[in-house]
């Protein structure tokens, strides 16, 4: 399974917010799984290197339950995997 990087150069806070109250009221989450998105393709481009989207990939394939078997799944020390945490970018 690959993520999906979604541009949408009409989103705003706004939408954001619309999407949050909408979950809040409904008590339905408004999780878009293996999907990140951005009004800014810089954004998404200058945050996402290789390392990075290894990260991601290895995140929605593998699903895994810490950051120990994250590591173990992409072959790699636990301390190098921290520093390319999509969600840091």
């Amino acid at each position: 399974m690959k993520g999906i990087f979604r541009y949408d150069p009409k989103a705003t806070p706004d939408d954001l917010f619309a999407r949050v109250s909408r979950a809040a009221k409904t008590g339905v989450a408004d999780i878009r799984r293996d999907e990140m998105s951005s009004n800014s393709t810089h954004a998404i481009l200058s945050a996402m290197t290789e390392a990075r989207l290894q990260v991601f990939y290895a995140i929605a394939d593998h699903q895994p339950s810490s950051m120990y078997q994250l590591a173990q799944n992409l072959k790699r020390d636990q301390a190098n995997v921290l520093r390319d945490e999509p969600w840091k970018a």
